[in-house]
């Protein structure tokens, strides 16, 4: 929006919001005078503020939805049919494919919709497309968070793995990061009450600087904070398990115990290069993000059209990260690789057995 359409649509809003506080209004009319005037000269015209998407950058959205749904589904799917992969560390993979579903099922289409109809602009559906992201990737990075703490104790205190974390404790966990993630998005309505003089022009963008401060903090920095933790300690315990392997092998005593600790060492290890390679990916599709939010929040120099490409490259990445997720976990997780194999193929083997059936009759 140009410099003097932004400063008389702020005046505009501060008339019509000075004009219900006079009058004791609780619910603006949009429909008739001052507040149309608004919507007319401040939203429905206001393309440069909320450009509308060219077809060619929502194919992709729609591409990555599509095939995000599909692969998260079939994680979701495979952990359902196949009970070896019903084990504790997976529940907070699943709450993570959940997310994900969430974000290609919801937030992709709500926000495909919007540049298509042209109404991207509208303050509800921002406001709604803003909880919706701060929603799904607070949940996203807790159940990354979560995942870390439980590795964490299986590496560093593996003899007493089975009495720290239990069914009810990771029920709880997973709760925990639901609510967590409802609190934190919907802190955001906060700044639709502020008076007009604390809400200066940010675009389509509906939250205060204290707001973009705290929601980075809760949703990005505290949890990479205790995946660091988790992870700085994993690797400090997988060097002294890499020297343990070294000395099983220059002094192999007892063969067979040495060939079972050495398994289990380095399925630990293993497990933790998976979850590093996930988070690390994570942190990639994510900082751009939140980085972004402070920029464009604190920085009104910032947010000319200029960010256009920056802020969809960010928006592309982010959700790009709903399709990662599924992807590493069938390419690096044994078991899991093994359950979706397994499932892919059934039907096909079925198909072949009939066939080989209805052969043999014959």
């Amino acid at each position: 929006m140009p410099g003097d359409q932004s400063a008389e649509c702020r005046a505009v809003y501060n008339k019509c919001y000075e004009y219900d506080q006079a009058n004791n209004v609780t619910k603006p009319d949009f429909d008739h005078g001052c507040w149309k005037l608004f919507l007319d000269l401040c939203v429905s015209q206001s393309s440069e503020a909320c450009p509308r998407t060219p077809t060619a950058q929502i194919v992709p959205l729609i591409a990555v939805a599509v095939l995000s749904v599909a692969a998260n589904s079939l994680v979701c799917v495979v952990f359902v049919l196949y009970r070896q992969l019903r084990l504790i560390r997976h529940y907070f993979v699943i709450n993570l494919a959940i997310a994900d579903i969430v974000i290609a099922a919801i937030l992709i289409p709500l926000y495909v919709a919007a540049q298509l109809t042209g109404k991207d602009n509208v303050i509800i559906l921002s406001q709604s497309q803003l909880i919706l992201d701060i929603f799904c990737g607070t949940a996203s990075m807790l159940c990354l968070a979560a995942i870390s703490l439980e590795r964490y104790v299986a590496v560093k205190y593996s003899l007493h793995y089975h009495s720290i974390v239990t069914h009810r404790k990771a029920f709880l966990c997973m709760v925990f990061i639901w609510v967590y993630s409802v609190v934190v998005s919907c802190a955001s309505l906060l700044s639709l009450i502020k008076k007009p003089e604390e809400r200066k022009d940010k675009g389509c963008l509906f939250a205060g600087p204290k707001y973009a401060t705290f929601v980075t903090f809760a949703s990005f920095v505290l949890p990479v904070a205790v995946m660091v933790f988790a992870y700085w300690n994993i690797f400090q315990v997988a060097q002294v398990h890499a020297r343990r392997i070294n000395s099983m092998q220059l002094t192999p005593s007892d063969p067979a115990g040495s060939l079972q600790s050495k398994r289990v060492i380095r399925r630990e290890l293993k497990g933790a290069k998976t979850l590093t390679i996930i988070m690390g990916t994570h942190f990639i599709c994510w900082c751009p993000l939140f980085v972004f939010f402070l920029v464009y929040t604190y920085c009104e120099s910032c947010r000319g059209n200029t960010i256009r490409v920056v802020n969809y490259i960010i928006l592309l990445l982010r959700h790009c990260n709903s399709l990662t997720n599924p992807l590493i976990y069938s390419g690096i997780n044994k078991q899991f690789r093994a359950g979706i194999k397994r499932f892919l193929f059934r039907r096909n083997d079925c198909l072949e057995e009939m066939q080989n059936t209805a052969g043999s009759k014959a």
